[in-house]
């Protein structure tokens, strides 16, 4: 259990500085497409290298990877398309505020889905984390629906991603082979996705590879971290747990992005702490 926890709320910590490096990559002219493509593909080959140096195998049984591709790789793309969408429409405050319902949705889904109990202490975090979303997006309101459809869509894809990794059982594969396969899964996908959409620009300097690097080596951790947690934990405490995704960013935007202190975001860091306090002590 605390193994579990410390591995989503590191998960969470990490995911929350990737917007700081995505940032500084999107201010360089690089497009969404090729953001989330250079970011998956730069994570092979620290995998390959970590695979050898452990001398651990990446095989994977055609099931395995027929669940990872259908289900758990599906739902991480839609998830990555839709909230990087939403930044066309919305400030990126309104967006990542609405995508950290994700975990009230997975909630939800195990409660009246799968019929799986909740308890007082499950219910009062709920509760806490819904006004504390609620407090985020009140201070972040800005523009159309089209946006704020995406954005609200990517926290359920995600909440889809979070329990599918439980459900398909991927969460007993080896870290290092789970994430392989989502990185090769998700690069090889925004190739097909760039004739649609957006083309990559195969064209990046010695500092964007840089960023790249430092991105797919948080990403790697992150996903790993989280996919250990996930089985030691289950869906509903990895996805309550992972809510230190939204403080990071929080702090991180303060510290490097000047952005304003606001008492909602405050008072919505400290009812998420609460929540994350509840669900962890009563274990």
């Amino acid at each position: 259990m605390l193994w579990g926890s410390l591995s989503v709320l590191l998960s969470g910590v990490l995911y929350g500085i990737t917007p700081l490096i995505t940032m500084f990559l999107y201010n360089g002219g690089l497009n969404t497409i090729t953001v989330n493509f250079f970011r998956y593909l730069f994570v092979i080959p620290v995998i390959l290298l970590l695979a050898i140096i452990n001398k651990q195998s990446l095989k994977i049984k055609k099931e395995d990877l027929y669940k990872m591709i259908f289900k758990v790789a599906s739902a991480s793309i839609a998830t990555n398309l839709l909230l990087a969408g939403s930044y066309n429409y919305i400030n990126t405050g309104t967006a990542t505020s609405l995508h950290f319902l994700y975990p009230v949705i997975v909630i939800m889904i195990c409660v009246f889905l799968y019929h799986e109990k909740m308890s007082k202490a499950l219910l009062s975090a709920v509760i806490l984390v819904i006004i504390a979303m609620g407090l985020f997006i009140i201070s972040n309101i800005d523009g159309d629906m089209i946006g704020i459809l995406m954005a609200a869509l990517s926290s359920l894809t995600y909440a889809i991603y979070i329990l599918e990794i439980e459900r398909t059982r991927s969460n007993r594969l080896p870290p290092l082979v789970f994430s392989f396969y989502l990185s090769l899964i998700t690069s090889i996908s925004m190739i097909f996705v760039s004739f649609v959409i957006e083309p990559i620009n195969i064209t990046i300097s010695f500092v964007q590879a840089f960023l790249f690097g430092c991105l797919g080596v948080v990403t790697l951790f992150a996903v790993s971290l989280f996919q250990f947690g996930s089985k030691k934990l289950g869906s509903k405490l990895c996805a309550l747990l992972s809510l230190s995704e939204p403080i990071t960013s929080v702090i991180v935007g303060i510290i490097f992005l000047n952005e304003a202190l606001l008492f909602n975001k405050i008072l919505g860091s400290i009812l998420i702490i609460i929540a994350i306090m509840i669900v962890t002590y009563r274990k």
